[in-house]
């Protein structure tokens, strides 16, 4: 799956030394990690005690890389940033099934090109989250849920032509939307 794009390829990019570098992650990627998600996501909420299913789904997460390494709840809206060519840095699900975080709220920090800020803003009306902007030029979605921000995910994913359409503007340096 998509844990092998950008493989061993780490840096410290908006000032995260664990950044992983997801770029060239495909839509279908993007909703492939959305379903595993949904998945483990319902495991949680189907156990007859959640604290012990998320520690377990944290074990296979940790032996596979169903989820880039990325936290549960947020991973797939950072692969469907990262599938409509925005450069994710940061995310966090702040603590959403257990364990000390560092975030107080869900979010992803990301950087985009300016003209894909009309589509986020879009998505991120449609889904119900905040978008800002951040330091050093970076946008911030949040939520005040995990779930929030995954309909973020599904907007940005049914956008797809969109943003597919200013990838391919900003190649051939057309400056049709």
């Amino acid at each position: 799956m998509a844990g092998e794009v950008g493989a061993g390829r780490r840096c410290c990019v908006g000032g995260n030394r664990q950044f992983a570098d997801l770029n060239g992650l495909s839509w279908s990627e993007a909703t492939e990690m959305f379903e595993v998600e949904t998945d483990l996501i319902a495991r949680i909420e189907r156990s007859s005690d959640p604290e012990r299913e998320y520690d377990a789904i944290e074990d296979e997460l940790y032996d596979g890389d169903n989820l880039c390494g990325l936290d549960l709840g947020i991973a797939s809206a950072t692969a469907a940033l990262s599938a409509a060519r925005c450069i994710p840095f940061t995310s966090c699900n702040a603590g959403t099934f257990g364990g000390g975080h560092a975030e107080a709220y869900p979010l992803v920090g990301f950087f985009a090109r300016l003209q894909q800020v009309e589509l986020l803003l879009r998505a991120a009306t449609e889904a119900g989250v905040g978008l800002e902007n951040g330091d050093g030029g970076c946008l911030v979605v949040y939520a005040n849920d995990v779930r929030t921000l995954r309909l973020f995910a599904v907007a940005l994913v049914r956008e797809r032509k969109a943003f597919d359409s200013v990838r391919v503007a900003r190649r051939t340096g057309s400056q049709s939307r």
